[in-house]
């Protein structure tokens, strides 16, 4: 979980001094952010896993493992809702919100209050690119359409 939180303030940082040194075939500005993004995202999880890995390994010979499996099971219980939260902001600001199933959805619902939340205690730079208006499934997006 440090992993991915480090990986998003990361990429959240220095998407900006990497998006110019991406290749000129990325012709829109959004796309090389993205981009960028990604890349800073998964190489800091990517390090960050070789570091649990060797930590793990130091853990599991002591008598820790217990206490190591049942963090391990919060913190991808945490993991999974953030992923989670994330997925239906992002779907909320395209077209499956006119879908039936997404207006009936328990799931939505459920996640609504906690992706207000987090819309409010992210960083003043980053509530500038979202949104408060209200789609059909109920949910209030993190982020603007383009």
């Amino acid at each position: 979980l440090l992993s991915w939180l480090l990986g998003l303030a990361a990429a959240l940082r220095f998407t900006d001094r990497l998006a110019p040194h991406l290749p000129e075939s990325l012709t829109l500005s959004s796309t090389r952010h993205m981009v960028a993004f990604v890349i800073i995202f998964v190489a800091v999880i990517v390090f960050g896993g070789a570091v649990s890995y060797m930590v793990n390994m130091k853990v599991s010979n002591s008598a820790l493992s217990s206490v190591n499996r049942s963090l391990g099971i919060l913190f991808g219980a945490v993991r999974g809702l953030l992923i989670a939260c994330i997925a239906v902001a992002y779907l909320s600001t395209t077209e499956v919100t006119q879908h039936v199933a997404w207006q009936h959805s328990v799931l939505v619902k459920k996640l609504d209050p906690l992706i207000r939340q987090i819309r409010q205690a992210a960083p003043q730079a980053l509530s500038s690119e979202m949104v408060i208006e209200r789609y059909p499934g109920g949910i209030t997006p993190l982020f603007k359409r383009e």
